[in-house]
Parts: structure tokens; sequence; C-alpha cells
């Protein structure tokens, strides 16, 4: 191997070229990269080779969609140069794993993934952490991203199936899907911090990990499915922030000896307890949240506070244990324990179950009403709580806003109490937004589930009008912060189509979304496409005409000089499609800018077209 790396630095130190293509100028992925150029351009094809990638290096594939990038058996980055840089792949599907090894060179550059699939999953195997950044951007992997580096791991707009993300030293996951296998999957890292925010992660053994040195922040997040937890965080310090957690075992496991914020979220129905809260040394504000439904205690607390800690307007309903179970073990000099404005309701072990009341040092204006065997254990009830009938509107279907008519919507002297003020509908709201648009290759679809829903296997239907029949849609799924994307590349441009949501709720499909219409485009005189643009190819191009007329696309040099004219002459009504076969005269056009121009009757349109050596 060493000998074959010595040849491959040889044969880079004698090359000038700063791009090739294969298999146009090299016949191999791994010839390509042997002449030392700056860049390897990969035409679309399956390509039978672990490549090896020794040096800094950008490699591309070259394809007009998603569906036509090169395929490699597998990929390996194992650096022989002693230097830093920026190793960048894009656009390829690896077949096999792709495996990084940086023990051998302890250089420390840069790895960037785009727009990849990868079959096999990620995986840095080496023995120290010697990469300096790695990050996966709008990729798909069917197996774990195992990633670590010193300065950050970075996760963003990519889908994961049978596996999960794993990070150090900094991890940031933005907007991923992450489908696990069950026992393993889900997102978790980040020895220094982590930055975990607006994915959806379902059936994993734990959703969300981190243990920290630092500071962990997860936020914006649903989580679904877990066998263990939903969210398991024990770092430093930590931010739970207008998280969803539905269906786990148990919901949120904080440890925070340094201070905890959880604000603004939901865990329902998980099948043991909603939250497991410890190590309040530093405090904890705990405000804005919506437990209910779970199979044991909504929330269980366990400290020894010497700051201040906040449980206010927070709303614990229909758990199998108590709503809150407060175990504040002391509380040291200059620390507080505020309970106030919370509701807890139709609780099976009391509303509110002090282990030791006598630490709470403001205990008012809390609603504590229909618990079971009473509202309050372990000591008396404060004389400033409550115990009046909330009016929620609907907490059958998860539905805990108040009605006009409830005392707490305004209660003298305390304001709102619970977390969630009047907003009753006639049903609760499943689907907050369900949205359609047409875009270049097809309509996006874009929809996101209100954190009250209670439907499952959501799946996106189409008919060609408003009555149907409808088709149910199978297309890959995306995320746009916490909507979930899908494209209809079939829809035809011209074609009205209707589109609706369908779910499963109580073991029965039923349409939770009513149909929004998508019009066609009437079909105009211009250019709807040009591509690939760069290329170091034919180059497609695609217009339409609204009626039977003349027509002439060309194509010109930057001097202006007529190189092409791929169509001249009456053409009928309706989208067409023609090609440049990148060729001036009978010979390949060099590299450089060109000009094509569409001429239609009462005008022309212009685009650019840049070909690569």
């Amino acid at each position: 191997m060493i000998a074959v790396l010595h040849a491959y630095v040889l044969a880079a130190n004698l090359a000038g070229a700063s791009i090739v293509v294969v298999p146009d100028q090299a016949s191999t992925i791994q010839a390509g990269l042997a002449l030392g150029t700056d860049t390897v351009l990969v035409r679309p094809g399956s390509y039978d080779e672990v490549v090896l990638l020794y040096r800094p290096v950008v490699i591309s594939g070259i394809g007009l969609d998603s569906l036509s990038r090169p395929q490699l058996s597998g990929l390996t980055i194992n650096p022989y140069v002693r230097a830093g840089g920026l190793y960048l792949i894009r656009s390829f599907i690896c077949a096999g794993p792709v495996v990084i090894d940086n023990d051998y060179a302890r250089a420390f550059p840069d790895v960037r993934f785009e727009q990849c699939a990868f079959q096999g999953g990620v995986a840095e195997t080496s023995t120290f952490t010697d990469l300096a950044t790695i990050s996966v951007s709008r990729c798909t992997a069917n197996g774990s991203l195992s990633l670590k580096a010193r300065l950050s791991c970075e996760v963003d707009s990519s889908n994961v199936t049978n596996g999960g993300i794993s990070g150090s030293d900094v991890l940031r996951v933005y907007d991923c899907l992450v489908e696990g296998g069950g026992d393993s999957g889900g997102i978790g890292g980040g020895s220094v911090s982590a930055d975990i925010e607006r994915n959806v992660v379902h059936n994993c053994s734990i959703g969300i990990a981190s243990y920290t040195d630092g500071e962990c922040t997860v936020k914006g997040n649903v989580v679904e499915g877990c066998s263990y937890a939903g969210i398991d965080v024990r770092p430093h310090a930590a931010a739970l922030i207008g998280n969803v957690v539905r269906h786990c075992q148990n919901g949120v496991n904080a440890i925070a000896d340094g201070g905890l914020t959880m604000i603004d979220n939901v865990i329902a129905g998980c099948v043991s307890r909603g939250a497991v809260i410890s190590g309040l040394e530093s405090g904890a504000t705990i405000t804005g949240n919506v437990i209910y439904d779970c199979g044991d205690d909504g929330v269980n607390l366990v400290g020894m506070i010497s700051n201040v800690f906040s449980m206010k307007n927070n709303t614990f309903a229909n758990n199998g244990g108590a709503g809150v179970v407060c175990w504040i073990v002391s509380v040291a000099e200059g620390g507080s324990v505020e309970v106030t404005n919370n509701i807890g309701y139709h609780n099976g072990a009391y509303g509110i179950n002090w282990g030791t009341a006598e630490n709470a040092t403001s205990v008012r204006c809390n609603d504590w009403y229909g618990n079971v065997p009473a509202d309050v254990g372990s000591g008396p009830p404060s004389p400033d709580d409550l115990s009046m009938e909330p009016l929620f509107c609907d907490p059958s279907s998860g539905d805990y806003h108040l009605l006009s008519t409830s005392p707490l919507a305004d209660c003298p002297n305390c304001g709102q109490i619970g977390v969630l003020g009047v907003g009753c509908a006639a049903t609760a709201t499943v689907v907050t937004r369900f949205t359609a648009s047409r875009i270049e290759d097809g309509v996006r679809i874009v929809w996101e589930l209100s954190p009250f829903a209670t439907v499952s296997d959501l799946w996106l239907e189409r008919g060609a009008n408003e009555a149907g029949p409808w088709q149910r849609l199978s297309n890959t799924q995306s995320r746009d912060g916490l909507g979930t994307v899908e494209v209809d590349r079939s829809a035809l441009p011209d074609h009205d189509y209707w589109y609706r949501l369908s779910g499963m709720e109580n073991g029965r499909s039923r349409v939770i979304a009513s149909p929004i219409h998508v019009e066609g485009e009437a079909i105009t005189f211009c250019i709807r496409w040009v591509g690939p643009n760069p290329t170091v190819g034919p180059v497609r191009i695609e217009f339409g005409l609204r009626s039977a007329a003349p027509v002439g696309i060309d194509v010109f040099d930057i001097q202006g000089r007529l190189v092409a004219s791929p169509i001249n002459g009456i053409l009928a009504a309706g989208d067409h499609t023609v090609n440049w076969d990148g060729r001036s005269g009978g010979r390949e056009a060099s590299a450089g800018t060109y000009v094509l121009r569409y001429r239609y009757p009462g005008g022309e349109d212009r685009r650019r077209i840049v070909r690569l050596p």
C-alpha cells in the first residue's frame, strides 16, 4: 500500500492540469486522482472501485439529477500528505462503507460530503481524533454516520435509516431525519458541546443523547417510538426547548449539574415517566411544558438546590403516576424552590407528591384537580393553590388549551395557570402546515403536525381533481425545520393536481388534511431548464411554446461568434427538448463561457453556459 501511495504522490508532482474528467482523461477514478489535479469530475455510471483518497481534493459526480450520480463500490479517506486541506466529496452513491482512517498521516484535514448516498454508512475509525472538521450535507445513509473531529462534526438536511448520527468533540445536527433500527440509532455525542435542532427521530433506543462536559442544546426536535428514552442528556448545562417526544419508554432523562433550561416541550404517551430530572445543584428553569398520558409520573425531580429552581406554567395531565414528584433534598443559603402557575389534572398518584415539601420556598397559583388518591401527597396543600376544573378544550385528543370559560385563563392575583391559554377549535388541530408549490422538477409538498396530533403512519395522496380517485405516493422525504417535505417529480407541468394527507388514528385510516390544489402552468414561450451547467459534455435544453411558431436556439461564444444552432424551425405548441452536443464546427468546443439564445415570436431569452475543460 505504501508503494502505491508513493506512486500516486509522484504522479501528482508531475501533473499540471487542475481538472480531470473520468472516464474522458482517465479510465478509472483512482487513475484520475493519481494525476494530482485539484478536481476530479466523474460521469454517471457504475465504477467497480473502492476509491482511496490520500490527499486534499474535490471529487464530484456529474449528473443531470440525483438519480444519475456515479456509483462507487466504496470509499476510503486515508491522508498520506502530512498537511491539512479540504477533502470535498460531492454527488456520489457509495454501495459499500465509507471509512475515514487518519492515523497514518496524523494530518488535520477537513472532510465534507455533499449530496451523497451512503448505502453502508460512514465511519471514522482513527484511533486518535485527527480530522479538523467533518460535515455531511443533504445526504442519505443506510447505516450510521459515526464521525470524529477536533473542531466540529456537523450534519444537516440528511436522512439516515437503520442507524444514527454520532460525533465528537463538538456535534451539530440540524434538519435531519433518523429512522433507527430499534436498539440502535438516534443522534448523540459531542464530548465538548452539542447543538441538535429541528430533527425528526423515530424508533431508536435513545432518540437524542448528549453526555458533554460543556453545554448541550436540544431544540425543536420531534422524537417518537424510542425503546429507552426520547432524550437522554447528561452535560454540564442543558437547554431543552420546543421538543416533541411521543410514545417512548421514558420521555426525557436529564442530569445537568451546571443548570437546566426546559421550556415549551411536549411529552406525550410515554410508557414510563415523562421526565426524570436530577443534578439540580445550579438550579433549573422548567416552564411551559405539557406532559400527558404517560404510564408513570409526569415529571420526577431529585436534587439539592444551591441556586434558583423554578417550575412555572406547566401542565401535567392524565399520567398514570403523579403529575409531579418533587424530591428537593435541601436548599442551600441563597437558593430557592418556586412552584407556581402549574396544572396537575387527573393524574393517578397525586397532582404533586412532595418528598420534602418544607424545602419549597414559594408554592402558589397551582391548580391540582381530580387527581387520585388526592391532589397533594406527603404534605398539606398550599393555601395559595387552587383545586378547580380547568375546562380544557379536548383532553381526550391531547388538546390542553383552555376553554374561554375556564377559571384558569386569567385567575385573580395569578394570571394564566398552565401552559396553554384559550384557543379551542371545533377539534384539535392535527396539521399546522400543509402547502404545495411548483418547483423546477415537480411539485414540492410540505406538512407539519401539531404537537398534540395522535395520528401515525402518514402518507401523501394525489388526485386529478378534488374528488379523486386518490393515488398514494411514495417519495423520498426530507426536512424543512419541523416540516416533512416530499417532491412529486412525476407531476406534469401543465396538469392540475390535488394533494391530501392521510394517516392512522386509533387503528383506522382517515384523511387528516383536506385537499390542496396546485394549478398547471400555462405553456409560454420560455426556457424551462438548461443543464447540466457547468458541464463537460452535452447540454439539454428544455423550452415551451404557447402555440405553434417558428423558433430558433443558437449558441455563441463569449466573443459573439456563432458556435451551434441546435434548432431552427416551426414547432408545435407544448414542451420540447433539444441537445447541444458540446461541439463547434465538428470539434469539441473549448472550455469557457457561452451564451444560449432562444428566439420566439415577439421576443428572446438568453442563458449562460459554462464548459469545463
